[in-house]
């Protein structure tokens, strides 16, 4: 089981890399990532659904840089 979490840990940092890479912006429907991936960074209120004209996205959230 250990193995189940570390592999869950990595795709919700490899998709909040391609998020990063993608310009924080992906069309929901082409994303190739789980819905548990997804659903796990929706619960850490690091990403958000935002519904457009054109679709679905997925976002990052704005962080605050703090200097």
């Amino acid at each position: 089981m250990a193995k189940t979490k570390q592999i869950r840990q990595d795709s919700t940092a490899v998709c909040l890399q391609f998020l990063r890479r993608s310009g924080g912006k992906v069309r929901l429907s082409q994303i190739s990532f789980s819905k548990d991936t997804v659903q796990k960074l929706l619960n850490q209120q690091l990403v958000k659904v935002k519904k457009t004209e054109t679709g679905y996205y997925l976002e990052l959230k704005e962080v605050e840089v703090c200097s």
